[in-house]
């Protein structure tokens, strides 16, 4: 019945709901934040895959001229255990000295050859990318390692105010 005391919860409520809003949006843009650093995480391995394929060819004209490749195979090596803190990845070494790659059963490296991944939409009309094969439109079982735990931590729906993912365009 008190008019004050309305006037306090009405306060109050205000409050309440700007804070609420206000850690909303913080969400928002910790989500978007993370799905910019997957993207750099994509970019890293193709980085990476592309260096060890590299050092495949190089390591294959070492042992065709019956040269010693041990420099070539530390760097290999290196970059597999970066690989490796990246993603789940499933390593096989060839009798020539070439490796294969292969992550969620997809070859990244074969010998000479790597293949990219892409940052694409998780979703029609959603903002939110997701690692798949270059040239398949397959979302990639990445097991273990830091771009698994950023798509955990991002989540899959975008909570931002319009997005169709969370139910509430209008």
């Amino acid at each position: 019945d008190s008019l004050t005391v309305r006037a306090l919860v009405r306060q109050r409520g205000d409050a309440l709901a700007y804070h609420m809003n206000h850690m909303g949006s913080q969400i928002n843009k910790l989500q978007e934040d993370i799905n910019t650093e997957i993207i750099k995480k994509i970019h890293e391995v193709n980085g990476i895959t592309g260096k060890i394929a590299d050092l495949n060819i190089s390591i294959a004209k070492a042992e065709v001229a019956r040269n010693k490749a041990n420099d070539y195979y530390d760097q290999r090596n290196y970059l597999v255990d970066q690989l490796s803190k990246l993603v789940e990845a499933e390593i096989r070494e060839n009798p020539d000295g070439q490796m294969d790659v292969i992550v969620g059963g997809y070859y990244l490296v074969s010998k000479a050859r790597s293949t990219n991944l892409v940052a694409s939409q998780n979703a029609s009309l959603s903002h939110f990318v997701t690692p798949r094969v270059e040239g398949l439109n397959v979302a990639l079982e990445l097991g273990e390692g830091t771009l698994k735990g950023l798509l955990e931590s991002r989540g899959q729906v975008s909570g931002a105010k319009g997005s169709f993912d969370n139910g509430t365009p209008n």
